[in-house]
Parts: structure tokens; C-alpha cells; sequence
């Protein structure tokens, strides 16, 4: 793969591990390749390869275990999706209010269901919160992570963002929630989906 050959070359972790070990372990090249390059490496995968990283990724959500294979691989593929096309967007300097990704890139409602977690987009009154912006990639980065702390801290600056703003307009008589497409309760959403996902239960 082209993508660690570059990084053996200008990586000093594992330029170590080549003159230490004599080798690159996978779990160092993983951590030096770029996100895109990752991405990659997993389509590459064989079927049964995708399922022992799919599994992984899941193994916290707390419903994983009575949904099938095929809606695990196509609910993983959709998050992963989301999450490289906003780093893309962002690393391009395009706009990312107002952000709507492709139909192919939307989360479905029937994944929802099946991981219990389409709770997260009802705001209230009815109203549902696009499965295509902002907020539906911060749910694909909670579902992919499988660190309890950097989520935390995750949700801890968008909780001091929208302290700070939330009642400020920020563009054209708009307020952050308008321009992201969120309501004001999405961070209480976000913990309830946190603390479900690390509850004890989940973890044995």
C-alpha cells in the first residue's frame, strides 16, 4: 500500500519500529496512514475482514447483537462515509453549516431503529434532524470511537460552543442552532447516547 510506504518514510515512529523490530506492525501503520488512506484499507478488506472490524466497532452498541450482518456492514459503511467526506470538506475549507451530504451518505431510518439510537434526531414537535448534516456525523464519530474520554471531551467543547453562542445571532439574524441544523437540546441527546453506549451492561 502506497500510503505506508510514503509514511515509512517520513514517520519517526516507524522508522523506529523498521530499525528496532525490522518490521511495521498493522497497528502502527494504522495509526500513521491518513484517515482517507484508512478508509481505503478497509474496502480493501475481504467480507469476513469487514465483519471482525465492523463487530468491533459495534461491540458497545447495546442492540448490535440481534442485527444482521448485512445492516451491520451498511450502518458501519454510512458512518465511516459521513465522517471522511466532512474531513474532506474541511481540509478543502468548503462550508460545513448548512452541510448536506449525499443521498448515499444519509444515515437510514431503519439502521436507526435497529441500533436504537434514532432518538438522537427528534428534537421535539415532531421535528427531525437531518441524517445527512452536521449533527448525523458527530453521531457516525460517537458510533466509530470507541474511546469514552475523547467523546466526552467531544461533547464538552460543543457543550461550551453552544453555551456561548446559543443565543447570540451569528449570520443573518441566525443563531448556531439554526446554522448547524440542530436544536437546543442536542448535547443532553448526545450524553444519554454516550452513557448508553460505556453503561456497564455493555462493557461486560
Amino acid at each position: 500500500m502506497q500510503a505506508i510506504e510514503d509514511a515509512k518514510q517520513t514517520s519517526k515512529i516507524a522508522q523506529h519500529y523498521i530499525k528496532e523490530e525490522g518490521n511495521l506492525p498493522p497497528w502502527i501503520a494504522a495509526e500513521i496512514i491518513s484517515f482517507g488512506s484508512m478508509v481505503n484499507w478497509y474496502s480493501a478488506l475481504s467480507i469476513n475482514e469487514k465483519k471482525e472490524v465492523v463487530n468491533f466497532f459495534l461491540q458497545k452498541m447495546s442492540t448490535q447483537g440481534l442485527v444482521k450482518t448485512d445492516d451491520k456492514l451498511q450502518f458501519c459503511k454510512i458512518c465511516l462515509e459521513q465522517v471522511y467526506r466532512f474531513r474532506n470538506l474541511s481540509a478543502h475549507g468548503n462550508r460545513t453549516f448548512k452541510l448536506q451530504l449525499s443521498e448515499t451518505d444519509t444515515q437510514k431510518i431503519r439502521f436507526l431503529d435497529e441500533f436504537s439510537i434514532s432518538f438522537l434526531y427528534k428534537a421535539g414537535n415532531e421535528i427531525e434532524l437531518p441524517r445527512n448534516g452536521l449533527f448525523s456525523i458527530i453521531v457516525s464519530i460517537i458510533v466509530l470511537l470507541d474511546d469514552q474520554y475523547l467523546i466526552s471531551n467531544m461533547i464538552d467543547e460543543l457543550e461550551s460552543i453552544a453555551n456561548t453562542y446559543g443565543n447570540k445571532n451569528l449570520f443573518n439574524g441566525k443563531s448556531i442552532y439554526n446554522l448547524f441544523d440542530v436544536d437546543e437540546n442536542f448535547i443532553s441527546r448526545l450524553k444519554e447516547f454516550m452513557n448508553l453506549k460505556f453503561s456497564p451492561k455493555n462493557n461486560n
